[in-house]
């Protein structure tokens, strides 16, 4: 079985999820970030986010590993 490969809606819509976690970290701790903050800022309902990530806890991970390289001044 060949793998299943990534709709360009859904590759678009993660990458909007990803780089709102980005936008929102530049202004707020993670802590006080919540998935409506995240959806907002992506123009993404919350079924959409939850199609994607468990929690923001799972974003994180992701956020880090991808293309979006985070300036270093966040992790100070």
């Amino acid at each position: 079985m060949t793998p299943v490969k990534k709709d360009i809606r859904f590759a678009r819509t993660e990458q909007a999820l990803l780089e709102s976690m980005r936008s929102l970290l530049e202004n707020n701790d993670f802590d006080a970030i919540t998935i409506n903050d995240i959806c907002v800022d992506a123009s993404v309902s919350r079924t959409t986010f939850y199609q994607h990530f468990e929690d923001k806890y799972a974003l994180a991970p992701a956020w880090i590993n991808c293309d979006i390289k985070p300036p270093t001044e966040l992790f100070s």
